[in-house]
């Protein structure tokens, strides 16, 4: 493979705070800190691979109810085990097993969050970046 390379999904900026709180890593969530980061996005845009290597399946931020189907996304796996999840995403279809490309290849069309989250929070992809070891990585460091 090329070195691991990352690369923006929706090309727009991390969320600014809302009646939900903010969307960068590191933002409080009542008694925890968000892990990831929120990058804006707009319903049915394309989403690009914020990181290269392999789709390695679909990834499921809700394990139950109606948002576990409509809301889910990927999980990509780097050569050096990094991995990196992109959620509130329709897949691309036949996607799991594909190469990507960071910032190129499309992953799937961004999904609205306005039905789970009902009151003035923007619409956003999530990217969540673990190293092989399990340490939680900024992703807005490493995204430009």
């Amino acid at each position: 493979m090329w070195p691991i390379a990352y690369g923006k999904p929706t090309g727009l900026a991390i969320r600014r705070a809302d009646s939900y709180g903010a969307g960068h890593h590191g933002a409080p969530r009542g008694t925890r800190v968000h892990d990831g980061a929120d990058y804006n996005s707009t319903p049915g845009q394309q989403v690009k691979a914020p990181l290269s290597e392999v789709i390695s399946k679909i990834s499921r931020p809700y394990s139950s109810g109606v948002d576990a189907m409509a809301l889910s996304g990927v999980e990509i796996v780097a050569s050096d085990g990094t991995k990196c999840w992109v959620w509130y995403i329709q897949p691309s279809v036949d996607i799991v097993g594909t190469v990507v490309k960071a910032g190129s290849s499309i992953i799937g069309i961004a999904k609205t969050l306005k039905n789970r989250y009902k009151n003035g929070i923007t619409d956003h992809v999530h990217v969540r970046i673990h190293t092989r070891t399990g340490t939680k990585v900024n992703p807005a460091i490493v995204i430009k």
